[in-house]
């Protein structure tokens, strides 16, 4: 191989060379005592290159930054000072010769003070001289060794790299518009805010410039905000070995390239001409991203001076306390704020009719922090909720605080609590000061206010954690450690357990200028072992106002704000931040109007949570459910919303997912996520996308299954009753709307004397002439528990009075269009490009071809069906609903199934469902994989030898 051409090796040389030396420069003037620089003006020469003498510091003060090897000095006006011993030679990838000597002298002037010049002498000829002169004479031009210099003799030994001083970093880069600023400082270059981004060298250069740029070594730090191991060694030491070292990431992730850009942060509230709110941008933040998806995205933050600062200190930084006292003040503050002026967002509704109900029912108690006992909850009282997790002993944990039929009768006792008190985790401990301190007299707790070991108190409170800490006026999440026993660190910052104070990275970059490097909360509460359990996510997204402790800190998010302890945000103007990223307490603020988004964010995000019983599956979002559903006016049929059925019945797993069972057995339909576990559930954007362009009309035109289900007597009545459920929400936009209510005064079917009226079905969609002639509401198929009829509930009615009523089963029955395809596994022999896209993690996506091994369709599943289908094998497919049509990842090409150019037509493809059998009850299908497939193939699909046509309107029970 060539070598690469000679000019860009020493170009290259010749740059690392001034970088290593100016690094060296630094490193040694840090081992040398600081000269008294008070009375020197400004190190900016004024007159070309003569540098007046008083000005410069001693030579002594110099020479130890130079290599004595290649250096010789003298100094006429100081000749008694003598040149100190000589370094370690810096490590040049092109060491410069010996054969050169620089000689500083007084220069005469004719008026005044005299002048010092700067005299090389060579004793080589020029074509073989070194380069070390242009290697001093580029730090003179650039000023670089004399602001070194005079920045550390003002007390900041460290000064920016060349990359970093680009980013042109003063007070009026971090804030703007209302945020008033000192008069002296600049504005930023706006060509640099307007050009968004600026890079700053691989991770193995920022490394090397760490040892000396304080921002540099921000950034380095902060990559351990993500993971506390990230790096083996962090200290104030050069990383002059970095190879050494690095923990947990690879050597190749050295050339990780990293970029700055400013992004708007905190908003202030205020009136606009018409007096409305309006929010109004106040600061910004830099914001330090890598080309590494494993690598953390950091936020630079301005940390408020000790001087003066103008008028408001809001969305800057502030360094963290140890104080106890100061912390508790704190948050007193935060409570306070969020109830004199948050208004109606935040605020509990006294005259809720289901907290009411609940209130006054006898199994609901409370624990009174200052009798120390159990008790009922009395009218119009205030409480806080606990949410923590037990551990992962949770028998052994449980059986020596909790609550239980056989000690309630003394826990009711006035200090009943407090003589048990030793034996209560220290979380609990922790949380009945705190809530004392704070005023509210009452505290809700799992392990003592629900009887442990008594399913039916368990079963009576389960349903109802949507209004236990839907109603607490404060929620306090406890998700220090794994376990109940690591109480809330952030009130005892001086325990010898953890070391709070050291997990705030401040780095002072200029003189009278600190930067803290931070993430938004959701950084740090995503990873805690709170943050995966299934219960503790509608503890949460229920709760009004949280006060959560994660990692030694505290935060306080509320439906208007988030408040931290390193963030300035205690005043009622205070709007949207990056602090409120990501939280899913300010996303439930918009639940009257955007019900279908939350649930869709809310489905993807519990089903990646952890649970420990199987069985708890419906009952740990039961809450969330019922809240989104009433705001869609249905209710969820095991955990779909019974609204928009047809749209919650295409979710996709984000990875192969098995089979849920409930004490060993299939309890859970295939049909509901709730059904399958070990992956994320999705409403993927290649599904949904068309329906929600206008979701009502896509309901109404393009659906037409109308879905009944086996109640628990084992009767068929409606998923969707328009008699018994109302739609017509006055927040909902008309497009987000689901199925027709009853009071559009259609009637079922059409009238004797009206041949021209359209026919409506049960769910009030309007029956084209084809399917009108097809069987919709009459079944024939039996149950083997029901072998003798199929009963119908009527509509508008229910089969049973409540009390008597059982829970539904998890089969449904209906007619849709049913036929057989082939499935084509990807075929590894060819080119990586032109495979079918792996769709997720131990997923593979399959080809379907028609009769005539068209390809028509395209289905993802998991690896084993790569296996385990025979290329001639049939397989069932159902259609249940309009597709709008093929992604290129989905059908990278247009065969002309559909006679039409691809993007002119739509609406041309069936969501379809895979069909296996069950094994355990004979006749009844379940689900396994949702895909797509042209609308025509089901006119060519597989012929089978029992049945006349290729398609088929069919009765089909799915389990």
């Amino acid at each position: 191989m060539a070598s690469a051409h000679p000019g860009i090796e020493q170009t290259k040389r010749k740059h690392d060379a001034v970088d290593s030396f100016e690094d060296d420069a630094k490193t040694r003037l840090s081992k040398i005592r600081k000269p008294d620089l008070t009375s020197y003006p400004s190190p900016r020469p004024s007159n070309g290159d003569l540098i007046p003498e008083q000005s410069l510091p001693t030579w002594n003060d110099l020479a130890p930054i130079m290599r004595p090897d290649t250096v010789a000095a003298t100094v006429s006006a100081e000749p008694q000072l003598m040149t100190p011993p000589p370094p370690p030679p810096l490590n040049l990838e092109a060491p410069c010769s010996s054969a050169r000597s620089i000689t500083v002298e007084p220069a005469p002037r004719s008026r005044g003070a005299s002048i010092v010049k700067v005299r090389r002498t060579n004793s080589i000829p020029s074509a073989k001289r070194p380069r070390l002169w242009h290697i001093v004479q580029r730090l003179i031009w650039r000023r670089r060794l004399f602001r070194i210099i005079i920045n550390w003799s003002q007390g900041v030994e460290d000064m920016l790299c060349e990359s970093c001083e680009s980013l042109e970093l003063n007070y009026g880069s971090f804030t703007m518009g209302n945020h008033r600023r000192p008069e002296h400082v600049p504005l930023p270059s706006r060509w640099w805010l307007a050009q968004g981004r600026k890079q700053l060298g691989s991770l193995r250069r920022i490394l090397r410039r760490s040892a000396i740029c304080p921002l540099c070594r921000l950034i380095v730090r902060s990559l351990a905000l993500q993971k506390d191991d990230f790096w083996v060694n962090i200290g104030s030491e050069p990383y002059l070995d970095a190879e050494t070292k690095l923990a947990p990431i690879k050597l190749a992730d050295l050339d990780a390239e990293c970029e700055a850009c400013w992004q708007v942060d905190g908003r202030i509230k205020l009136r606009d001409g018409e007096g409305d709110v309006v929010e109004v941008p106040c600061t910004r933040r830099l914001c330090i991203r890598w080309h590494q998806d494993h690598f953390p995205e950091t936020h630079l933050v301005l940390i408020v001076p000790n001087v003066s600062f103008g008028p408001r200190k809001l969305f800057l930084g502030r360094l963290l306390t140890s104080l106890e006292d100061s912390k508790l003040k704190q948050i007193q503050n935060w409570f306070s704020l969020c109830l004199g002026s948050h208004g109606s967002s935040c605020a509990i509704d006294p005259t809720n009719e289901q907290f009411t109900w609940l209130r006054r029912e006898s199994y609901f108690g409370v624990v009174d922090v200052k009798k120390m006992q159990l008790t009922a909850l009395p009218a119009k009282a205030s409480y806080a909720a606990l949410s923590y997790t037990w551990g992962s002993d949770q028998q052994e944990v449980g059986s020596r605080f909790t609550a239980t039929i056989q000690n309630v009768d003394a826990l009711k006792e006035v200090n009943g609590v407090r003589n048990i008190e030793k034996e209560l985790p220290r979380t609990i401990r922790d949380a009945i000061d705190l809530v004392r301190s704070l005023g509210i007299r009452y505290l809700w707790v799992d392990s003592l206010c629900i009887l442990q070991g008594d399913a039916d108190h368990w079963a009576l409170i389960a349903g109802q954690m949507d209004t236990v800490y839907g109603n607490a006026s404060l929620t306090i999440c406890a998700a220090d450690g794994g376990d109940a026993h690591c109480g809330l660190k952030a009130l005892h910052p001086l325990d010898s357990r953890h070391d709070h104070h050291a997990k705030q990275l401040v780095e002072m970059v200029k003189p009278d200028m600190q930067l803290m490097a931070t993430c938004p909360p959701e950084t740090y509460i995503s990873r805690s072992v709170w943050n995966t359990r299934a219960w503790t996510f509608q503890e949460r997204v229920l709760s009004k106002r949280c006060l959560i402790f994660v990692e030694g800190r505290v935060y306080y998010q509320c439906r208007s704000s988030t408040m931290s302890e390193d963030i300035h945000a205690e005043e009622p103007e205070a709007g949207w931040s990056i602090e409120s990223l990501h939280g899913p307490l300010q996303k439930f603020n918009n639940l009257d109007h955007h019900p279908v988004d939350l649930y869709k964010y809310s489905v993807h995000l519990y089903t990646s949570r952890f649970l420990t019983k199987d069985d708890d599956i419906l009952a740990a979002f039961s809450g969330i459910g019922k809240e989104i559903c009433s705001r869609l006016g249905g209710e969820p049929i095991f955990g779909l919303p019974n609204t928009h059925f047809d749209l919650a019945m295409i979710w996709k797993p984000d990875n192969a997912p098995s089979r849920r069972r409930k004490s060993g057995k299939l309890a859970f339909p295939s049909w509901s996520w709730c059904g399958w576990k070990d992956s994320k559930m999705s409403y993927m954007p290649t599904f949904v996308e068309g329906c929600e362009l206008n979701l009502h009309e896509w309901l109404m035109n393009h659906t037409w299954i109308t879905w009944y289900i086996r109640d628990g007597h084992g009767n068929l009545r409606l998923i969707w009753d328009p008699k018994l459920y109302c739609t017509n929400s006055g927040h909902l936009l008309s497009r987000w709307q689901g199925y027709c209510s009853h009071d559009v005064n259609h009637s079922h079917s059409r009238k004797q004397d009206d041949e021209t009226a359209p026919v409506i079905d049960h769910y009030q969609r309007h029956l084209t002439p084809s399917l009108q002639k097809l069987k919709r509401d009459s079944f024939e198929r039996t149950m083997p528990k029901y072998p003798y009829q199929v009963r119908m509930v009527e509509p508008g009615r229910r089969s049973t009075r409540p009390e008597e009523r059982l829970e539904d089963q998890r089969f449904l029955q209906f007619w849709t269009w049913s036929a057989y395809f082939y499935l084509v596994p990807e075929d590894p022999q060819q080119p990586f490009s032109k495979r079918p896209k792996q769709a997720g993690s131990n997923l593979v996506r399959f080809g379907i071809q028609d009769g005539d091994y068209n390809l028509v369709g395209t289905i993802t599943l998991g690896a084993e069906w790569e296996t385990t289908s025979n290329l001639e094998t049939k397989h069932e497919f159902i259609a249940i609903s309009d597709a709008k049509g093929f992604t290129v990842e989905e059908m990278r090409e247009w065969s002309f199934v559909e006679p039409s150019l691809p993007g002119q037509a739509e609406w041309y493809a069936y969501n379809v469902l895979l069909l296996t059998y069950d094994d355990e009850i004979r006749g009844v299908a379940r689900r396994a994989g949702l895909g797509k497939i042209y609308k025509r193939a089901f006119e060519t699909a597989c012929s089978m030898p029992d049945r006349k046509k290729r398609k088929e309107w069919k009765e089909l029970i799915l389990g």
